[in-house]
């Protein structure tokens, strides 16, 4: 059976956090989707991916569209090439849960205190999310939202850094 691509919209991101002269980061960015979402908003986008032909890909467009504030890097969710506090939200899109623990402590060292860090995944609604306990609680208490659609399931975690 077909199924359409799940697309998140801007004020799904927006609803949690404020872009609006914001410096974001985009791990695990693989196409871009979501650094070119943010990007009309933020002050600063770093989009961070570990492929390169998507970093190639990204690079050409941002400059295509004149994006002089989206900075593509290479690096991965569990080694971050940015500095600590350096980032006020931080966005990953299906990319978390490869190294769950690492990608954590990663997060928590990037994202400046009173930042944001959001988690966007879809699924199949019998599929199970194997980060999701670990998301909820302590020590890392992601808040959870839930939506079902189509016979999948969109789940923002965001928390307050």
């Amino acid at each position: 059976m077909f199924k359409t691509r799940i697309h998140w919209d801007i004020s799904e991101i927006t609803s949690l956090a404020s872009l609006e002269g914001k410096t974001v980061a985009d791990i695990g960015a693989g196409s871009g989707r979501i650094s070119f979402l943010v990007a009309p908003l933020a002050h600063t986008v770093y989009a961070v991916e570990p492929l390169s032909s998507f970093r190639n890909y990204r690079k050409e467009k941002a400059a295509k569209m004149e994006m002089h504030h989206l900075f593509v890097m290479d690096g991965t969710l569990d080694s971050i090439p940015l500095p600590e506090s350096s980032v006020d939200l931080l966005i990953t899109s299906n990319a978390i849960g490869w190294n769950l623990s690492g990608e954590l402590k990663e997060i928590e060292r990037v994202v400046r205190p009173g930042g944001t860090a959001i988690h966007l995944l879809h699924t199949e609604e019998q599929a199970e999310n194997l980060c999701h306990e670990i998301l909820i609680s302590a020590p890392w208490n992601y808040h959870c939202i839930q939506h079902a659609m189509d016979q999948r399931i969109k789940i923002k975690y965001y928390k307050l850094i």
